[in-house]
């Protein structure tokens, strides 16, 4: 066995030890890692969170054939920096642009929300946790340039303008990792020491004249137990923008787009291309501040004449479609065109939950209109079907020329969207509902989906699969969450039939609990059913089709304890963490379990095929840790052969699990885990690739 892998395979508690015993109440929120990491070594970013403590941190971990050692830890560098050196910048709405963070440079607005003492405090003065938790959101690597193919049209090539000459100019960039807190501010971290460069605190948090937001008074203070609220991962792409409001030209510039999660009703954008030299002095960083866009900026829904209503809410205020921004955005190029004949860069957003529209609607916002403020015009709203509150998108590029063509999405009421954007005229773009999640008797109880959904190039068929999971995310220590949740694979066959697809047309993969015994323990595992599912058309011909035809699967978290072929869920309103992990032709599926489950379950790593939804036939994960992938490595089950899920405890991770990260090496890889202050390793197979892979357009533009 690889030595790297015998270091590896069984990291648990005792690394948490390792790395430091008094991080012992913190929390894991998110796992990262560098750009040259791999299954032989390389570092990992650790974001945790302390809700009692009311404190955050970031670990640099490197891990290596002589195993883990931390390299620093953010928390510490920011308790020793001195509070009147910190680059800290906001935006001032009135001016529309950035200023340092500095009580006598704020405008009327924000010193009515702010004193000199709280701003001071938040600056770091008598400040002992000046790194709030984080919770829900992964931190973000950003050094060199990695973009690829962005060298022919329709991205620009002209002398000058073309992607590889920027990554070029930028190959040397100093590492940043970017993380989103709960003291609602974003720091800015170097990667190769960990201290602060920059960090950023939105003006919506600030702001006297803004509506919907948890302002930064409420979190001035040095007493309470700090509140959980979940916070989308910021996102970060190089992207051909203006460079300024007034200068029509344009260049390649990196975007960080943010949100306020449950904080706020807001996104706010920087220009973090040059971190080092932007943040030698406050006024210098305050350039990066490109704008905000919250829901003062929205503008009422129209109706059927096209003209705005004239609802108003309980305030008074007319109603608006922009909810609490838990929608991590999507930054990519669209066919629309610049007045040069480009195309012009978009974010992608769903409107959240909490709107005082209560519709389910997905926002494109052109980065460009928004540098000399906000007006109708500007961005572009896609109204869905019904319901309330859409959830994170996912960007579709069909022709592969790196124009965004498509979105899907779901919302709370848990229907699933389509939106088509493949025209290069915005009033020209629709919004089509395909499918409702629902669970119950009678299949009554709609099931909400907020994450973001993997989209397939469907492998046998024309169009396209679309997986995704239902249940809003859990928070941390978070109990009584009993409805049960879902995860679906969806063929959309657009553009051969465009109806509803129907809940009966889903074949349904039932999972198993099984417990095994081996080493003197009991272990549960789990299985997926793994049923034919025969695509077919509504109405089709063959024998054994349904009116409905077969549309795709499903997978309810809904299976009885072991040993017990019916009964009620052994461990109710268990659901998939937001973030599916694509593998070849399978997704590697974590689960989130409420607090206080049976058993001190926390969660399981659920390997399937995300073609029939069924479990593998083939090792996929080291079950026995021996080392080795091979026939040992599955469960025996009545229809054959299958790769088991693995289910953990309070024994395994001190934490609820964040999503699984693979790491290409040793002839497969390695799937790694982590909660709490835990970490494990298991060695992985090699993915089968197919021509038929992902189509959403933040991987391909990586790949």
């Amino acid at each position: 066995m690889n030595r790297l892998a015998s270091v590896l395979i069984g990291m648990g508690l005792s690394v948490a030890a390792a790395l430091d015993e008094a991080c012992a109440s913190e929390a894991l929120a998110g796992l990262a890692f560098g750009p040259r990491a791999s299954g032989e070594g390389g570092i990992e970013y650790r974001t945790f969170h302390d809700l009692d403590a009311a404190t955050g941190d970031l670990h640099a971990v490197r891990f290596d054939e002589d195993g883990l050692r931390v390299l620093w830890r953010a928390a510490r560098r920011l308790e020793r920096a001195a509070p009147d050196e910190r680059i800290i910048i906001t935006q001032d709405r009135a001016a529309w642009a950035g200023l340092p963070f500095t009580h006598g440079r704020l405008n009327a607005s924000q010193r009515a929300v702010l004193d000199e003492d709280e701003v001071n405090w938040q600056r770091g003065e008598g400040n002992t946790r000046r790194l709030g938790p984080i919770v829900g959101s992964e931190p973000v690597i950003v050094g060199a340039p990695q973009a690829v193919r962005r060298d022919r049209a329709p991205y620009p090539v002209a002398r000058g303008e073309a992607y590889s000459e920027f990554a070029a100019a930028w190959a040397g960039r100093t590492g940043v990792v970017y993380a989103n807190s709960n003291n609602g501010l974003l720091h800015a971290f170097d990667a190769a020491n960990g201290d602060e460069v920059f960090a950023y605190v939105p003006n919506k948090l600030i702001d006297g004249d803004q509506r919907f937001a948890t302002r930064l008074d409420a979190r001035a203070s040095s007493s309470g137990r700090h509140l959980s609220v979940l916070l989308p991962t910021p996102t970060v792409e190089d992207a051909f923008v203006m460079l300024a409001s007034a200068d029509a030209r344009k260049a390649w510039r990196t975007l960080l787009i943010g949100g306020l999660g449950e904080g706020g009703k807001g996104y706010f954008a920087l220009d973090v291309t040059d971190p080092e030299t932007s943040a030698d002095s406050a006024e210098a960083a305050a350039q990066m501040v490109l704008w905000e866009f919250t829901d003062a900026d929205d503008v009422p829904p129209v109706d059927d004449d096209g003209q705005p209503t004239t609802d108003l809410d309980e305030d008074g205020a007319p109603i608006k479609d922009l909810g609490y921004a838990t929608s991590q955005a999507r930054l990519a190029m669209s066919n629309v065109r610049d007045a040069r004949g480009g195309r012009k860069w978009v974010a992608a957003l769903g409107n959240g939950g909490g709107s005082t529209a209560g519709r389910a609607v997905l926002f494109v916002l052109f980065v460009d209109e928004g540098l000399d403020g906000w007006a109708a015009g500007d961005f572009v709203k896609l109204p869905a079907d019904g319901a309330s509150g859409l959830g994170e998108p996912a960007l579709v590029d069909l022709d592969l020329n790196g124009t965004v063509d498509r979105a899907y999405a779901g919302d709370l009421e848990g229907n699933l969207h389509r939106f088509d954007m493949s025209s290069p005229e915005p009033a020209s773009w629709s919004a089509t509902r395909l499918f409702q999640a629902r669970y119950g008797n009678g299949r009554g109880v709609p099931q909400p989906i907020t994450a973001r959904p993997l989209v397939f190039k469907h492998p046998s068929q024309r169009g396209f699969m679309v997986v995704f999971a239902t249940g809003v995310p859990l928070r941390p220590g978070q109990s009584g969450e009993a409805a049960v949740q879902s995860l679906y694979g969806i063929w959309d066959a657009g553009g051969v039939v465009d109806d509803v697809v129907d809940l009966d047309s889903l074949v349904a993969q039932r999972m198993s609990n099984i417990q095994t015994t081996g080493n003197g323990s009991v272990r549960l595992h789990r299985v997926v059913a793994d049923q034919p599912v025969d695509y077919q058309l509504p109405g089709a011909s063959r024998s054994g089709a349904s009116r409905s035809g077969v549309r795709g699967w499903r997978i309810d978290f809904d299976a009885p304890r072991a040993g017990s072929a019916t009964g009620t869920a052994q461990h109710p309103g268990e659901r998939s963490h937001p973030r599916l992990t694509a593998w070849g032709d399978l997704l590697i599926v974590t689960t989130q379990i409420p607090d206080g489950a049976d058993g001190g379950a926390i969660g399981a790593v659920v390997p399937i095929k995300w073609a029939t939804g069924g479990s593998p036939r083939r090792p996929v994960l080291d079950l026995n840790t021996d080392g080795l992938l091979d026939e040992s490595d599955l469960l025996p089950t009545d229809t054959g052969d299958r790769a088991p899920a693995m289910a953990f405890d309070e024994r395994d991770f001190s934490g609820s699990l964040a999503a699984p990260q693979v790491l290409p090496g040793f002839g497969g890889g390695q799937l790694v885990l982590a909660g709490g202050i835990s970490r494990r390793s298991q060695a992985i197979g090699p993915p089968i690739h197919r021509l038929a892979g992902r189509l959403s357009w933040r991987e391909l533009s990586v790949f």
